[in-house]
């Protein structure tokens, strides 16, 4: 039987005042979660973990489709986004990260000469 790989789906958008990426990380806890932004990279990383068997000795696992193990996704952010305005939040195995967009990221009018 093979391990089935360890993914992170991504869901990527934005507003007119931040952007928003969505990761799924179903079993995943907060304490196994690692958000950084850097040099306008946002990482993503975590880890899934396989829960001992427990002390029952007549408890004897048959087959599993789980994934167990790290993930880690990489996304550059535009220049606008601002590194201090970043906020992570993980409910019901999805992480919502959003990162708030600076001045600069709004359109500006061009004047034609």
């Amino acid at each position: 039987m093979e391990a089935a790989e360890v993914a992170m789906g991504l869901d990527i958008a934005e507003t007119e005042k931040e952007y928003i990426v969505k990761a799924e990380l179903p079993g995943v806890k907060k304490e196994d979660v690692k958000v950084t932004f850097h040099d306008g990279v946002l990482n993503i990383s975590a880890e899934r973990k396989q829960e001992a068997a427990g002390e029952d000795e007549h408890h004897r696992q048959h087959y599993s489709d789980f994934a167990y193990g790290k993930v880690s996704r990489s996304l550059r952010v535009p220049d606008a986004a601002e590194k201090d305005h970043v906020d992570a939040h993980l409910e019901d195995g999805v992480l919502t990260v959003k990162v708030k967009k600076g001045e600069d990221s709004k359109p500006q009018d061009i004047p034609i000469k």
